[in-house]
C-alpha cells in the first residue's frame, strides 16, 4: 500500500476516486499501490489487504473497466456470493457488501477519533489518527447527488461514499450531528432496474428519522417514551457444544475444498472468509497433507486442508 505521505498526484487521485468516483483515478491508484503498471497486482494486493482485515465480501478481481485476463482468476467465492436464500446478481468482477463498507468506515472513525481500533492495529507505525481524520474530511467532499445527505438538515455534515448502478443504490457514512455523530450505511435493490424516483425518497426518509433518533430530543411524543416496549417469552436454548473456530484464508478467492474424509470425496466449496468449528483437538496427516474436521454453520461436516484455516 502507499507508505508514505501521498504526493500531489497521489492525493488528486484520492480525491477523484473519493470525491468524483472516478474508475480511471481508481485504476491509476492500484498502479501506485502495486508500485508499477499493473492494475491487476494493485488489485490483488488490495483485496488480500481487505481479507487479512476479515473484510471477505470485498475483492478486485477484474479492475474497473479492464477485460478479463485468461490465465487468472476473474472472480471469488465470498461469504456473501454464496448465500442461497436471495441473490444481488452482483458484479462478478468486483464485488462488496453494504456490512463490509460500514465496517471500514467505523474503523476509520474510531481510528480518526480514538486513534485505536482495527486499522490501528492493523497498521500501527503507517496509519495516524491524523491520516483517517484526512479521509473523513476528504469523504466529506462526496457530493454527485443526495442519496443518505438529502435526509440530513443543511449544516450538518457526513463523510460518507455511495455509489448506484441501475439496479442497485449504496450509501455508507458518519454523520457529524450537533448531539451524537453515527454510522449509517443502506443499500438498495430491485431486479434489473431501479427507479431513481422510487430509490432516493427512501435513502432521505430512513436517513431523517436516523438522525432524528440521535439528534431531535422531540422526536418521540412522551408516550411513547414513557410506554414500555413489549418482550415476548421465549424459550431457553438448548446449549450446544463450543467448539475452537477458524477462518477459511488464503485460497486467493477459489475456495476450500470440504471433503468426506482426508483426500475423499469432495462435499462442498468453502467460501474464502467461511468461519467453521473445529471438530478435532490437532490436525490429521494424510498423503503429506495436514486436514482438519471440521463442521459449518449450515451443518455440513468433513475434512479440510489444515494450512488453508487461521484462528479467528
Amino acid at each position: 500500500m502507499l507508505d508514505a505521505p501521498p504526493n500531489i498526484e497521489q492525493t488528486k487521485l484520492i480525491t477523484q476516486t473519493t470525491a468524483l468516483s472516478s474508475n480511471f483515478a481508481a485504476n491509476l491508484l492500484l498502479q501506485e499501490i502495486a508500485g508499477r503498471p499493473d492494475t491487476f497486482a494493485g488489485a490483488a494486493l488490495l483485496t488480500n489487504a481487505m481479507r487479512e482485515l476479515g473484510l471477505f465480501n470485498t475483492f478486485i478481481a477484474v479492475p474497473f473497466d479492464a477485460d478479463p485476463r485468461p490465465d487468472q482468476l476473474n472472480t471469488a467465492l465470498t461469504p456473501a456470493n454464496q448465500r442461497t436464500d436471495i441473490s444481488t446478481q452482483p458484479d462478478p468482477f468486483r464485488q462488496t457488501t453494504i456490512g463490509d463498507l460500514a465496517t471500514l468506515m467505523g474503523w476509520i472513525y474510531d481510528c480518526a477519533e480514538g486513534g485505536n481500533g482495527r486499522l490501528r492495529t492493523a497498521y500501527p507505525n503507517t496509519l495516524t489518527p491524523s491520516e483517517c481524520q484526512e479521509m473523513l474530511t476528504m469523504l466529506q467532499l462526496n457530493d454527485l447527488v443526495e442519496l443518505l445527505e438529502a435526509g440530513l438538515p443543511d449544516d450538518v455534515p457526513i463523510a460518507h461514499k455511495l455509489g448506484y448502478i441501475d439496479d442497485t443504490y449504496g450509501n455508507v457514512g458518519i454523520v457529524f450531528g450537533p448531539e451524537r455523530n453515527y454510522l449509517i450505511g443502506l443499500a438498495l435493490y430491485q431486479p434489473v432496474y431501479l427507479e431513481w424516483a422510487d430509490g432516493s425518497p427512501l435513502f432521505a426518509e430512513i436517513s431523517r428519522l436516523a438522525y432524528a433518533h440521535f439528534n431531535d430530543p422531540t422526536a418521540y411524543a412522551p408516550e411513547v417514551l414513557a410506554a414500555p416496549p413489549a418482550i415476548s417469552n421465549t424459550p431457553t436454548p438448548i446449549p450446544t457444544p463450543i467448539y475452537p473456530q477458524a477462518i477459511v484464508f488464503g485460497t486467493r478467492g477459489i475456495g476450500l475444498t470440504l471433503r468426506d474424509a482426508p483426500s475423499g470425496n469432495e462435499i462442498a466449496i468453502l467460501p474464502e472468509g467461511t468461519v467453521v468449528s473445529l471438530l478435532d483437538d490437532a490436525p490429521t496427516s494424510f498423503n503429506q497433507i495436514d486436514w482438519r474436521q471440521v463442521q459449518t454453520v449450515d451443518g455440513l461436516s468433513g475434512w479440510v486442508g489444515a494450512n488453508f484455516l487461521v484462528g479467528e
